[in-house]
């Protein structure tokens, strides 16, 4: 077993692109790419604010930068290039996530406002109006296709989307006044409440 040099200060460290490179976030707020083959290959990112989090796209090949406290998202390429920069109209943004296409970011206002998803392959913005939660219910429902959502009405409601466009494919009442999340069945044609 060979083992690298130490990291100092390291805060999160996440295996990217299929495992074969590894990103470091660092207390002085830096981060550092490394290939995992030749570790000692090293790109470095751009600073990132304190109080910042960052979250790598699906594919890896971009990772975003959120501030709930400055209201702020701003999209780099994995080498350290700006791709776009994001700012919530003023609602403030609460969590900030990638659609599983890695064009997509959906930012979540406070208060639960609203979602808006902003595309990096045309530059269009989609809004979802009243989602139940900001760090669920979207997050973890989303496939290729088709996003739902949960929305709180005098009962609870879930939305379904189509993911290019963010049109409403279908939305409906449930019976259900404290459903918590959604989730899709592996197969992504049924969703479970």
């Amino acid at each position: 077993i060979e083992f690298s040099d130490i990291i100092p200060d390291v805060q999160r460290a996440e295996f990217i692109k299929n495992s074969s490179t590894v990103a470091f976030v660092q207390q002085q707020l830096q981060s550092l790419v490394k290939e995992v083959e030749a570790f000692g290959k090293t790109t470095t990112l751009p600073s990132v604010e304190v109080g910042s989090t960052v979250v790598f796209a699906p594919d890896c090949e971009n990772y975003l930068v959120f501030n709930s406290k400055k209201a702020t998202c701003k999209v780099y390429t994995i080498h350290g290039d700006i791709v776009a920069s994001i700012i919530d109209e003023g609602i403030g943004i609460e969590n900030a996530i990638w659609a599983p296409d890695s064009g997509q970011v959906l930012t979540f206002s406070n208060f639960q406002i609203r979602v808006s998803i902003y595309s990096l392959f045309n530059g269009s913005k989609a809004y979802i109006k009243s989602p139940k939660y900001s760090s669920k219910g979207v997050h973890s429902l989303m496939t290729e296709n088709y996003g739902a959502s949960l929305a709180p009405e005098s009962k609870d409601c879930i939305g379904l989307y189509f993911t290019k466009d963010w049109n409403v494919v279908n939305y409906f009442q449930t019976e259900m006044l404290d459903l918590c999340d959604l989730m899709w069945l592996p197969n992504n044609n049924f969703i479970v409440a």
